[in-house]
């Protein structure tokens, strides 16, 4: 029998670049709203003030990234990867496109 396992407390390593060119890229609204601004404010900056202004809020709050990112931080791993770490953190690498800095996994039955 096959126990499904749950990959969970996913650390994704988010670059303030990578969240940069997502939020560039969002409704102006959403945009605003993960920065913690007015939609206005938003608007009336330039690009580079607007990247700017996002970097700030990155290094203040490293969090945000993953609003702008919206990776998950529990995953049900496939039933054809093998529950090992190597083999989980490369799988989730290659689904979502970045790399993690750690995580942790069980199987169903143990939770």
């Amino acid at each position: 029998m096959v126990v499904p396992y749950i990959v969970y407390d996913i650390d994704w390593d988010i670059e303030p670049d990578n969240a940069i060119w997502y939020l560039m890229r969002m409704p102006n609204k959403a945009a605003a709203d993960i920065l913690d601004i007015s939609v206005d404010e938003w608007k009336a900056m330039d690009e580079f003030e607007k990247e700017d202004f996002a970097l700030e809020v990155f290094n203040d709050d490293p969090d945000r990234m993953m609003d702008v990112v919206d990776l998950p931080v529990e995953v049900e791993l496939p039933i054809d990867i093998d529950p090992d770490e190597d083999a989980i953190i490369d799988w989730l690498s290659d689904t979502y496109g970045f790399l993690i800095n750690g995580l942790k996994f069980s199987s169903v039955a143990d939770m």
